[in-house]
């Protein structure tokens, strides 16, 4: 996207910046590294709600509902 605005729709890195919410300084290092697109690694990271030991009651009061 990045090379796409500067190379065909011509332009300048202030208005690529404020388009795209990145700063300047780092448009720059995108164009001269010759990156195709920024890519960031995401760790891989375990499920909150997988592991999580408390189970939904459906009451504020925290007791198990019970059927009798």
């Amino acid at each position: 996207m990045i090379r796409k605005l500067r190379l065909r729709e011509k332009l300048p890195i202030r208005e690529i910046a404020r388009r795209t919410g990145l700063s300047r300084n780092t448009i720059k290092k995108y164009l001269n590294s010759g990156t195709i697109e920024p890519s960031f690694a995401t760790p891989d990271r375990p499920s909150k709600l997988a592991k999580s030991p408390v189970r939904p009651t459906g009451r504020r009061s925290g007791t198990p509902i019970s059927v009798v």
